[in-house]
């Protein structure tokens, strides 16, 4: 068991290493960062502290006298706030928590003041070893208080996320959030096994806490990096893509060649449909589908695939996705978008990932997005 606890402990020293080389990047590099990428940064500063004094008592690096007075902190405290912080402005809707950061600084200032004096005055009621214990127990009281406290911000970020999507519409249009779906799913995981850690360290206080949470420590470290490697690259990509999307508008439309069709009885159909894609620019919907499209353009779904199969030689998907290369192949060549990443003109040109971008590309242009705009 104590094998276990050391390898958790050297994990758990490098992520600490991590998270402030993270924040450290963020805040020197990144000055101009938007509000999201600074709450992020701050979660996973607030978590890496909090990482840090866990392996310095482990450790045995600090006199522990020392820490009971001075140095425990609970630095956890911040996460849910600083989440729902992180969430409200990538989201880009208006904060319903007003003033959570000032009033969770205080709580935390508020538990500091009381462990100084509380525990200062109980050290000297009682022996060593049965202050130890009380310490044990106090410890479990102030992680069951900040479990509480971070549990109704976690259920309000939850609702608001998935119960107030017309608040987001918006960013729905850049991010289809199912990065934020997951972090959502495997928070309730951790949180439920810290309810349980917190359970068994109030009910069985011979054996060592480190042994309940180490584990819990190395999940919510990686959980929480994980979040912080997600959201900074999503956040860049949807900054880069809004950009992308408002140089666009600002210029005029682009126009893409249309493809030659031969005449048939049906032609004059099919050149209706296709002015209309273009003129509306309904490639650009990543959710396209046969049967939108069809309603868009008041047709039905047999009639549309038939016309596009007769007269485009493609099947649906294909013959959207030449539109969206096309368009894509504009961008790429048009040194008014050169600064902009390949992937966010991608997603810009209507494709759903960086996947089915290249791969779509490569289909009708044989090669590559990145070679294409070298050699463009």
């Amino acid at each position: 068991m104590q094998n276990i606890v050391d390898i958790m402990n050297l994990i758990l020293l490098i992520g600490i290493i991590q998270g402030f080389t993270f924040t450290t990047i963020v805040v020197i590099k990144n000055n101009k960062n938007s509000k999201s990428i600074l709450y992020l940064s701050l979660i996973i500063l607030f978590l890496s502290l909090n990482n840090l004094q866990t392996w310095l008592v482990e450790k045995d690096l600090i006199h522990l006298n020392y820490y009971i007075d001075y140095l425990h902190v609970s630095w956890n405290i911040f996460l849910g706030p600083m989440f729902y912080l992180f969430l409200v402005n990538y989201l880009r809707i208006k904060k319903q928590l007003k003033n959570i950061f000032l009033i969770t600084i205080l709580v935390f200032i508020l538990s500091i003041v009381l462990r100084l004096f509380f525990l200062g005055y109980i050290k000297s009621k009682f022996e060593t070893a049965q202050f130890y214990v009380f310490l044990r127990k106090y410890n479990t009281y102030e992680d069951m208080f900040v479990f509480l406290y971070t549990i109704p911000i976690f259920l309000f970020s939850t609702h608001i996320f998935f119960k107030q999507k017309r608040k987001f519409k918006i960013i729905l249009s850049y991010d289809n959030l199912k990065w934020i779906r997951t972090f959502f799913l495997l928070s309730s995981i951790v949180l439920f096994f810290w309810l349980v850690v917190i359970c068994l360290n109030y009910n069985f206080t011979n054996i060592d806490a480190n042994y309940f949470y180490a584990p819990l420590h190395f999940g919510t470290s990686f959980l929480i990096y994980w979040l912080g490697f997600q959201g900074f690259n999503q956040n860049r990509l949807m900054q880069s893509r809004i950009l992308l999307r408002k140089k666009i508008n600002e210029n005029e439309a682009i126009k893409i060649c249309k493809k030659k069709v031969l005449k048939t009885e049906d032609l004059n159909d099919f050149k209706k449909i296709e002015k209309e894609l273009i003129k509306q620019n309904l490639f650009l919907d990543p959710y396209l589908s046969l049967d939108s499209l069809a309603k868009k353009i008041n047709t039905n779904t047999n009639n549309l695939s038939k016309l596009i199969n007769n007269y485009s030689t493609y099947n649906f998907t294909d013959y959207i996705n030449n539109f969206r290369v096309s368009y894509a192949k504009k961008l790429l060549t048009n040194k008014e978008y050169s600064t902009y990443t390949i992937i966010a003109i991608g997603l810009e040109s209507g494709f759903n990932s960086k996947s089915t971008f290249y791969s779509a590309f490569k289909k009708f242009t044989n090669t590559t997005p990145t070679q294409f705009r070298k050699a463009n």
